[in-house]
Parts: C-alpha cells; sequence; structure tokens
C-alpha cells in the first residue's frame, strides 16, 4: 500500500507527503499534529479506545477523525446475496473454517464504531452515508479477496491456481 500511494502521489507530482509504516497503537507526537486523520477500513484491525486516545493528542484544535467503512463488502450483510454465502464457503473449504485476520484470526468487534467514538474525547459525531451498486463478477471478486487479510493471495499457497478455477 505505502508502495502503491508513493507511486500515485508522485506521478500527480504530490511530494509534501512523509510515508510511514508503522502501527497505529505506536504513533506519537514525533509524527506531529494533524486537523484529520483518515481511517479506511482499518479501525476494526485497532486497539480502538487507545488509538482513538493518542489521535485525539495528536489533533490539532477544530480537527478531527473520519472512519471510513464499506458496508457492503463480503463479509457484511451475507444474507442478502446467494453468491456471498458460495463465495466464504469457498474460502473455508481452502482456508478452513476460522476467519483470518493477518498472521492470526478474526475477533469480531463487540462495539459499533459509534459507539466506540462517543466515549472518545472526540465529541461531534456525525455519520454520512455515500450509497452506491457495486457490481461483482468472478475477477472483481477474487481481486477484492488478494486484497484482505483474510484471503490473501499467499494463503493458498500451491493451491492458488485450484482455488481461482472452483467456480
Amino acid at each position: 500500500m505505502l508502495n502503491e500511494g508513493k507511486a500515485i502521489a508522485q506521478s500527480k507530482e504530490i511530494l509534501n507527503i512523509i510515508w510511514t509504516k508503522l502501527r497505529a497503537e505506536d504513533i506519537t507526537s514525533k509524527l506531529g499534529h494533524f486537523d484529520i486523520t483518515i481511517m479506511g477500513a482499518s479501525f476494526h484491525w485497532m486497539e480502538q479506545d487507545n488509538v482513538l486516545a493518542k489521535v485525539y493528542k495528536l489533533t490539532n484544535d477544530r480537527g478531527g477523525i473520519v472512519l471510513v467503512s464499506n458496508t457492503s463488502s463480503i463479509h457484511r450483510n451475507r444474507g442478502n446475496d446467494e453468491w456471498k454465502e458460495v463465495v466464504l464457503k469457498t474460502i473455508e473449504k481452502y482456508l478452513g473454517e476460522k476467519r483470518r485476520a493477518g498472521k492470526g484470526h478474526f475477533k469480531e468487534t463487540k462495539d459499533k464504531y459509534e459507539d466506540i467514538l462517543e466515549r472518545s474525547k472526540f465529541k461531534v459525531l456525525k455519520t454520512f452515508n455515500n450509497r452506491y451498486t457495486q457490481k461483482w463478477n468472478i475477477d472483481s471478486i477474487i481481486g477484492f479477496l488478494y486484497s484482505t487479510s483474510y484471503a490473501s493471495r499467499r494463503f493458498f499457497g500451491d493451491r492458488i491456481e485450484e482455488f481461482e478455477n472452483e467456480y
């Protein structure tokens, strides 16, 4: 992701970005202070209360935080589309029933993001919905899966072609 971001920024001649690989839990004031922090599809991996407290300390007055979440992903709203169940069963066939999460296994977040934000020092909570239609085909499903921590291409090992040709 860092390499992709750097390449895009360079192609657009955006040179004022410092690229850093760091766990959110390890951020400090050495990074500086910010008007806005944006997290896209990453908040569920973090020690959420801890990270929000640290981000709050690094946020300038009148600044804020934005959490971006895709509610149409394959794991969410599973019952709404029969094909999602087929995809998940296929992943289970190759990777096991327990959902992976990077080097370990996924732990479901018990609290809603809104509740976690409400108990943080960030005081104004606004929710925005950007409705769109996601069109899926076999290639886009496989590409999406490979971009996730639970079905990364490397997990399939020597069964990658078998998985890709399953349906």
